[in-house]
């Protein structure tokens, strides 16, 4: 039977240390005082959730060596050298890693909920999203329940950015997808696919040559400035677009719950409290420097960036979100989850997400590139 405080994410902060001290006896997720944290992560450094969540630990460290009588070592294994994306979930919850960088994107039959967070047109801001998932995964619900059935906390939440739609060639009009080759993944496939787009899921080590060689027109991601800068896309595609799509997914960090459990009392709320702090103004300055530097190479690429009309946004919107959300339901409720409590789900994000997003000043980078 499931512990009642099985996740632990980042909401308010009164409610999570309240969580930290009532999480156990505090025995150590070391050998004495020596504390060490394998961590993983399927995609390589230089991706910017990935980096957030690197940074977490790298902070956590710092102050468990300062501030308590434990050491802190963290041990990082990146791009799939240890286990890929696909494998993350498994690997923490079977305690092969003690921490995994995870997008619930590449665990979708384990985790057909956390699916919505890749379902187009609910949230332009991935500040606020970051902030729901996390308090969603805090709270007694669904979401707390289905990161509770692998044995993982939650604890770390990265500001995964927004879909951003990279071409070879530039396009006048939305109408000019029809026929293009896309790489797109999750519930924004259908996007694509719905404007007549010929969407392609392959891998990320093969988007690049895919794209230099012509076998793909584009690429879809909501990681703009490093898929720019440490993955090179934007060589062969330096035509840049925003359709409006919202937030591509959530990432962050997850750790493995026994783990997590034995950890010390000071050392879980070190952790949880830099947690917190991304969230609460790290990522955007550690972000905003990227995001320029971002721009700044499609421009001496020769690319563009745009932004299409408002109304050109809205009918995209009208016409190809419901079919994204109807899906992601579908897929749910074959998964097993009750119709109910999916629609539920679908309302608490959007009521979160709203009051989160009426507190933050999120700007998103490629309206700066254009500003």
């Amino acid at each position: 039977m499931h512990r009642s405080m099985r996740v632990l994410a980042i909401g308010s902060a009164a409610c999570l240390l309240a969580a930290v001290s009532a999480c156990g006896s505090g025995g150590g997720g070391g050998d004495g005082k020596e504390i060490k944290v394998r961590f993983a992560s399927g995609y390589p450094a230089g991706v910017t959730s990935v980096d957030e969540v690197a940074a977490w630990l790298s902070r956590s460290e710092a102050r468990v060596e300062k501030e308590t009588d434990y050491s802190f070592e963290v041990e990082s294994f990146l791009g799939g050298s240890l286990v890929n994306a696909a494998d993350s979930l498994a690997a923490v919850s079977q305690g092969r890693v003690d921490v995994a960088f995870l997008v619930p994107a590449a665990s979708p039959a384990e985790l057909p909920l956390n699916q919505l967070s890749g379902v187009p047109f609910l949230s332009r801001d991935p500040l606020a999203a970051a902030k729901t998932w996390a308090k969603l995964s805090a709270e007694d619900g669904p979401i707390k329940d289905e990161w509770a059935e692998h044995d993982v906390a939650a604890v770390m939440w990265a500001v995964a950015g927004n879909n951003t739609l990279g071409l070879t060639k530039p396009i006048d009009s939305v109408d000019d997808l029809d026929g293009l080759r896309v790489r797109a993944i999750g519930p924004a496939s259908v996007v694509f696919d719905e404007l007549g787009a010929d969407v392609a899921a392959l891998d990320v080590g093969e988007v690049y040559e895919g794209l230099e060689r012509g076998v793909l027109d584009g690429f879809a991601t909501g990681a703009f400035n490093s898929s720019i800068i440490s993955s090179r896309w934007g060589e062969p595609a330096p035509n840049i677009y925003d359709l409006g799509m919202g937030q591509f997914t959530s990432a962050g960090g997850v750790v493995n719950q026994k783990f997590w459990d034995d950890l010390p009392d000071d050392v879980r709320a070190i952790l949880v409290e830099e947690a917190a702090a991304n969230l609460d103004g790290y990522a955007e300055s550690a972000l905003e420097p990227l995001d320029k530097k971002a721009c700044d190479m499609i421009e001496e690429l020769g690319g563009q960036i745009k932004t299409f009309p408002a109304d050109e946004l809205a009918s995209i919107a009208e016409r190809t979100g419901p079919i994204a959300l109807k899906g992601w339901k579908s897929s749910a409720e074959k998964a097993g989850v009750d119709s109910a409590v999916a629609d539920e789900l679908v309302e608490n994000f959007r009521s979160t997400e709203e009051k989160f997003a009426s507190e933050t000043d999120y700007v998103d980078p490629l309206e700066k590139c254009v500003s």
